[in-house]
């Protein structure tokens, strides 16, 4: 339907519409805070007063599709301009709709080249763009509409890191590098995943930088709280081969020391860095499913026990215990070895989802139900095939199971239309 609307556009309408679309989200505009208007697309050249003039004239040219931009007055090298132009699209994710090649016209000086035009290389024609754009805003409406604003920064940065990880997967074809392709895929690398929560975070009033290690060939993000930086990695606590459901928070709010156990220490001198330790060992280190906001509190799975944020005390109550074993046939070894006499695995596999006014979540052979005003559980629907349940999606009319019959290591979906209403 918008592409057939953008296609009816005169030009005009369409330059409005693209404008329109952009202003209307907040990582592309200026957020009204009660300190007074602040730009958050946080920059490493935010000091550069020259550099930011230049990439606001880039940014809104590349939003009307113009075929090429006078940038003659800002007399940058080639080598500068290039730098300044990757930053600007590292951090503005609105900026999908261009490619990382570019044409440019330039005047030398001594020897030096300095670019007067710069001529972007679209991946869609304007009237694709426009109605990009549209779906771009609503996809990330839709999403923060999740968020409370009565949450403080914390947890909506939480919640926003956990919807990624537990509804997109990484693109192991290498081939979605933007946020657009992510959000509007389901799936994306490292880069995707970054310039999504960049986007998502600035949509709620969350500073949210863009960081990359050219050693790792990897990025992530550094989030802005309280006056500190942390970083967050959705990608690396986003499992590969996806599993559904699960979300680790391992890289979560994490100091540059916590991160350093498994990322390199490459990225651009001090430019956000993260010192504060304040959030490496909190509760949801090691939690490994989403944290479930529900009923003004948040809720979630460890080591076999379903626990409550309570918001209210800022305490961990515990709700109930769960009992379910994963078994593993067939395997030896280590590794492998059973660590129950019964040859059952002693890691709890389960997940969680909520729906309306109650969290589903997975055992070993079944799907059930958690009341967060009772504690009461109910099984929904059994699993009777081969191997145990590791994963599951729960869409409305069916709920897709992800099942395993070696811990994970291959997995087949079951889809079961048949369970009992909640």
């Amino acid at each position: 339907m918008f592409q057939l609307i953008a296609s009816r556009m005169n030009p005009t309408r369409l330059v409005s519409l693209l404008l329109a679309a952009a202003l209307l989200l907040s990582g592309a505009a200026m957020i009204r805070t009660e300190q007074g208007e602040t730009d958050l697309s946080l920059s490493a050249y935010e000091s550069d007063t020259q550099a930011r003039a230049m990439q606001m004239d880039i940014y809104y040219g590349v939003l009307e599709h113009r075929e090429s931009i006078d940038v003659s007055k800002y007399s940058y090298s080639l080598t500068e301009f290039g730098k300044i132009l990757k930053d600007l699209r590292n951090h503005h994710p609105d900026l999908y709709m261009i490619k990382s090649a570019y044409s440019y016209s330039y005047k030398t000086v001594d020897g030096t080249r300095y670019v007067t035009k710069y001529w972007p290389k679209y991946s869609m024609t304007a009237e694709e763009q426009a109605a990009a754009q549209l779906v771009w805003y609503e996809t990330i409406q839709n999403i923060i509409a999740g968020v409370n604003p009565s949450w403080n920064n914390t947890q909506k940065a939480m919640y926003l890191h956990d919807y990624l990880a537990a509804n997109y997967e990484y693109d192991l074809t290498y081939t979605n590098y933007d946020a657009y392709s992510l959000l509007t895929t389901g799936k994306g690398v490292c880069q995707a995943y970054a310039l999504a929560y960049i986007a998502l975070l600035e949509a709620v009033g969350i500073t949210c930088n863009y960081t990359s290690s050219n050693a790792m060939n990897h990025a992530w993000n550094k989030v802005q709280l309280g006056g500190n930086y942390y970083n967050v990695d959705v990608t690396w606590d986003d499992p590969t081969a996806d599993r559904l459901g699960y979300v680790s928070h391992e890289d979560f709010l994490v100091s540059d020391s916590m991160l350093g156990d498994d990322h390199s220490f490459t990225w651009e001198e001090g430019y956000g860095q993260c010192f504060d330790t304040g959030f490496d060992n909190w509760f949801w280190r090691d939690v490994n499913t989403a944290i479930i906001p529900m009923d003004g509190d948040f809720f979630y799975i460890k080591n076999g026990t379903i626990y409550k944020w309570d918001v209210e005390s800022n305490s961990i109550k515990k709700c109930v215990s769960l009992s379910s074993k994963w078994y593993v046939k067939g395997k030896s070894g280590s590794y492998w070895r059973y660590k129950n006499s019964d040859g059952s695995w002693n890691t709890n596999f389960s997940v969680m989802q909520p729906t309306g006014n109650k969290i589903l979540y997975n055992t070993a052979y079944s799907i059930k139900t958690f009341d967060p005003k009772t504690n009461k559980l109910a099984v929904i629907c059994e699993y009777n095939g081969k191997g145990c349940i590791y994963g599951f999606r729960y869409n409305g009319s069916s709920i897709t199971l992800q099942v395993s019959q070696d811990c994970g290591q291959t997995y087949d979906f079951v889809t079961v239309t048949n369970f009992k209403s909640f």
